[in-house]
């Protein structure tokens, strides 16, 4: 997220923003205040007594073209009920069936409209009009009969452009092609509607942009041209900038959300130069929030959603009215989004209200909103699976066969009936979960699954389907295994296959091209987060910089387009390595070794669900009905006895009770897997990632000794992100090694020269114990406003750390390394030295890679949003005291090719500041960057402790060059815990090895 904070601090705009609605009503042309002035006096002339019909119908033309431009539904209705009464022979049934049908009196609307076409002479004006015709009863939901309208109408259109050709009356001719070309436009706009309600994205963009096309070509032929009074330019105006929206609509579908901010931003471009009704207006704000929703900005959406009613209320359009109900349920699915589960229920019922005629249960449109809404709450889920019923039995008519429409309404019907009483209800909505899971992982799916709400509701459906499943037969809780991790993946498995992904993609010059896809994905991944509050908050930023970031992001998108065609195009194999098949268990089972299980714990709100395997068919799947609220407790209770930076002056004795509880609860049921193995692989999620495993006493005790029944006194331990990752790092560690043995980092010079004697702990030198954690509730809203946050800290108050050269030294000795050569020490050990090293290659050739300083993460320091390693003072006057830091993004530009990276510092594990996925910060970072495996500590680790466990490592590595890299860790554990001073496992127990352990 550099390139965003530096996008962040820019000023001036060229481009136009879609962050705040206001934006939107300031550009659109609107009509002066003297231009309504005089329109509405004219609206309100009587009608002329006893005049010609010649002058009746200029009269009427006129207040109709006024009535038009003010958007004024009801002076339409009353003006055209009065020219029917007066002047019928000459009466516009199309556009009074136009204004009935946005102000709700459908059946009416119909009746002028067949009307309208059955009294038309003129058969390019007749095939207008059955468009609108065939839009109505789409919009109804006559699907069957829309389609089969527009199919004859479509193919009427070579015959009727002929019989134009051949019209001698030239006037007459080129109104009708202008008429022929918004009816081409418009048939084609519908059908890319019709598209996307099947599915059909692609189809449904191209249909869209060949709609613009034939609009555009109206819309210039229509200036200045006029039919009896009509101002032919409007109309064709308002055809041009429905197509616009259709296609940004058709985009969005399809994903391709920067094109879309593109044809939106090309469609308010037109609004802003053409005065066009309120109604086009109130559909430009909800393209715009249809498009925020979708990205999952759901209170921007909300914004724009009612903006959009009141913009149809500027229209005298009725709170009854479809299109203002439509705008309601829109508020309602926004709602939703921000978890405001009463405040969708209120807005339902004031919808309900307003259409008492209307059975809920009924509807044709907005299930799903009503349906998630219900389901939220339990005394409605009968109501909630009868609205999902509907939903899947459409959806199915609708979609082809596993389509993920398909999956998703299934899998919200199966946690519906899940939660039924019913034996029979139970029974089918196991079938139905297990047929949307194993849909939803299908390759061909996964570009649907993040917009809007589909992410909330995957998570819900996969949560449920676990329980379902181990409600059930053994075999199938064993069988969830692969879609468990699949759902748990996260960003760590996410980097290392990427990294797998370059690895496997051979000649430099392609792999290199990936890695420019992938930084590219990151970014927008990262300007994403901030625009949807995710970082900061997006509201300090001016409307300005928001849009320098959506065009930021559009410019990456564009850039991934051609670099994934090029990619594509050299690696056939690239899509099957982006998104692999879920790992089942006999695949885990063959990478397995003989000595060797694979642990699997997965945290759910009401229970732990563990998978355990073995390469010799030895399997277990349990649920512990262990909250994760329980969970919580008890792993706070155990860390609380274990991170030193926590403790002062005084070591606080182990929690061996809430210790040995917790492997009993968790591992003792899968004895029969790990017992006796070597090496347990262990994936643990949630909570379970911030103790390591090796603190786990199998049977309780009392005595804390080195003797006592540690699990790794059993067996080596490494830690994965998933399963998905552990395959994709086993592959990756296939490539070769880099050649030199070491580079490293450590003793940073921050500048003051003061050593860690003011932060000595329990009962030694701690590192990462910086006291200046800006979490403080009374100094968050300040920390917040100020840019470099100068004035509460100054980066030369970092204490020292003198022992980190020590451990370096003697890790260069202990794998014959060149300390002159290969050492950053002092106030050579800056950040810039380390991207030079990446800039030019020389990190690539080193297979071990050390950190040793000061570790921090989010709100450690003021203004600090990501997680970062503190090294030599490299600031200037004037600059940022957090200009020294190896930040997360700065980690993920690096280029490596390591065995090992050892980040010998205060919590590297520790998630990226939300904590929602353990080693989700730097460890992240390297393992994309191109690491192996990592040596990440669980705590603020003691000076003395660290040195003798990182060196103790690799020298037992370098001296068994075959041997486990998870065993030279457990070795040196054993080492540690055997001196009387650090048999306390806050001492031998802060490292993890994650990733590769072989």
């Amino acid at each position: 997220m550099t390139k965003l904070f530096f996008l962040i601090c820019l000023t001036g705009c060229s481009s136009l923003a879609f962050a705040q609605t206001d934006e939107v009503s300031g550009n659109y042309a609107k009509l002066s205040p003297d231009e309504i002035k005089a329109a509405r006096a004219a609206l309100a002339e009587p009608t002329p007594a006893g005049a010609l019909s010649s002058s009746l119908l200029d009269f009427f033309l006129r207040k109709e073209n006024l009535a038009r431009k003010l958007g004024d539904n009801q002076a339409l209705i009353a003006m055209y009920r009065e020219w029917l009464s007066v002047l019928p022979e000459s009466f516009h049934y199309n556009g009074f069936a136009n204004e009935l049908y946005a102000a709700g009196q459908i059946d009416e609307a119909l009746s002028m409209r067949r009307e309208s076409i059955a009294r038309q002479k003129n058969r390019v004006m007749s095939a207008f009009y059955r468009l609108n015709y065939a839009t109505e009863l789409f919009t109804l939901g006559r699907y069957d009969e829309a389609k089969k309208t527009l199919e004859s109408l479509i193919g009427e259109f070579d015959g009727l452009k002929s019989f134009l050709d051949n019209n001698r009356n030239q006037n007459g001719r080129v109104n009708d092609q202008v008429t022929l070309k918004r009816t081409q436009a418009g048939a084609l706009k519908l059908q890319s509607t019709m598209d996307v309600r099947e599915g059909k994205f692609k189809e449904a963009v191209e249909h869209a942009a060949q709609a613009v096309v034939f609009a555009r070509d109206a819309y210039k032929d229509s200036q200045g041209l006029s039919k009896l009074g009509e101002d032919r330019e409007m109309l064709t105006a308002q055809t041009l900038a429905g197509c616009l929206r259709t296609q940004a609509n058709a985009l969005r579908s399809a994903g391709r959300f920067s094109d879309a901010e593109a044809s939106l931003r090309e469609f308010l471009k037109f609004t802003s130069a053409v005065k066009l009704p309120p109604s086009v207006l109130a559909g430009l704000y909800t393209t715009a929030g249809s498009l925020r929703f979708d990205l999952r900005e759901f209170p921007q959406a909300e914004r724009y959603y009612r903006s959009a009613d009141r913009a149809a209320e500027t229209q005298a359009l009725a709170p009854d009215s479809p299109d203002r109900i439509n705008y309601g349920y829109s508020i309602v699915a926004a709602m939703e989004g921000q978890q405001r589960w009463q405040d969708a229920l209120v807005e339902l019922k004031r919808i309900d209200a307003l259409t008492p005629s209307i059975d809920p249960l009924k509807q044709r449109n907005f299930v799903l909103e009503r349906g998630y809404a219900y389901l939220h709450q339990p005394a409605l889920n009968a109501q909630a699976a009868q609205l999902f019923a509907k939903l899947s039995a459409d959806a199915h008519l609708r979609y082809p066969e596993h389509h993920f429409f398909a999956a998703q309404a299934d899998g919200l019907l199966g946690l519906a009936l899940w939660q039924s009483d019913k034996t029979e209800d139970k029974a089918r909505a196991v079938a139905l979960l297990k047929g949307s899971v194993r849909d939803y992982m299908l390759p061909e799916n996964l570009d649907l699954e993040t917009a809007g709400l589909r992410k909330d509701i995957r998570e819900l459906v996969f949560a449920n389907y676990l329980e379902a499943m181990f409600a059930t037969h053994e075999e199938q809780a064993v069988d969830a295994m692969a879609p468990a991790d699949w759902i748990r993946g996260g960003m760590v498995q996410e980097a290392l296959s990427d990294a797998a992904v370059r690895s496997a993609a051979g000649e430099p010059g392609l792999a290199d091209l990936v890695r420019k896809d992938q930084d590219a994905k990151n970014e927008i991944e990262s300007l994403r987060k901030f625009l949807a509050g995710d970082v900061g908050t997006v509201s300090l930023a001016s409307p300005e910089i928001v849009s320098q970031l959506h065009q930021r992001i559009n410019t990456l998108d564009g850039e991934r387009q051609k670099w994934q065609q090029e990619i594509k195009k050299r690696f056939p194999d690239y899509d099957r390595l982006v998104h692999p098949v879920p790992p089942a268990v006999p695949d885990i089972r063959a990478a397995l070794r003989a000595d060797e299980a694979l642990l699997m714990l997965l945290p759910t709100p009401n229970a732990v669900y563990v998978w355990a395997v073995a390469s010799d068919g030895k399997e277990a799947a349990y649920r512990v009905a262990l909250s994760q609220e329980q969970l919580d407790k008890q792993i706070k209770a155990i860390r609380a006895t274990l991170d030193l930076a926590d403790m002062d002056d005084r070591l606080r004795p182990f929690n061996a009770a809430a210790s040995s509880a917790l492997y009993q609860s968790l591992l003792g049921p899968a004895q029969a897997v790990i017992n006796g193995r070597a090496h347990l692989i262990v994936a643990p999620g949630g909570m379970l990632g911030q103790i390591p495993f090796a603190v786990l006493l199998t049977k309780p005790t009392t005595q804390v000794t080195a003797d006592a029944p540690w699990l790794i006194r059993q067996s080596a331990l490494t830690q994965i992100p998933s399963l998905s990752a552990w395959l994709a790092v086993k592959k990756f560690a296939q490539a070769p090694s880099a050649a030199e043995p070491l580079a490293g980092w450590g003793d940073p010079e921050f500048g003051s020269g003061k050593t860690l004697a003011a932060t000595t702990g329990a009962t030694g030198v701690n590192r990462g114990v910086i006291h200046t954690r800006a979490a403080q509730d009374g100094n968050q809203a300040q920390n917040q406003n100020q840019d470099d946050g100068s004035d509460s800290f100054n980066y030369a108050d970092i204490p020292a750390l003198p022992d980190t050269r020590d451990e370096l030294q003697a890790i260069a000795k202990a794998v014959h390394a060149n300390p002159e050569r290969d050492l950053h020490l002092g106030a050579q050990a800056t950040k810039l030295s380390v991207l030079h090293s990446s800039a030019d290659g020389e990190l690539q050739k080193k297979r071990v890679i050390v950190f040793a300083t000061h570790g921090l993460v989010a709100g450690d320091l003021p203004n600090l949003n990501q997680p970062a390693l503190a090294l030599a003072n490299i600031q200037k006057t004037g600059e940022s005291p957090l200009t020294s830091l190896l930040t997360l993004d700065e980690v993920l530009q690096l280029k490596l090719n390591a065995d090992w990276v050892v980040l010998s510092a205060c919590n590297t594990s520790a998630a990226d500041g939300k904590g929602e996925e353990a080693m989700s910060g730097l460890a992240r970072g390297f393992f994309y960057a191109g690491s192996r495996s990592l040596l990440v500590t669980y705590w603020s680790v003691d000076s003395e402790s660290a040195k003798e466990l990182t060196t103790a490592t690799f020298t037992y590595h370098t001296a068994n060059p075959t041997a486990r890299k998870a065993e030279s860790l457990r070795q040196a554990m054993l080492q540690v815990m055997g001196h009387s001073e650090h048999v306390h496992p806050a001492f031998w127990a802060p490292y993890a090895l994650v990733g590769d352990g072989e």
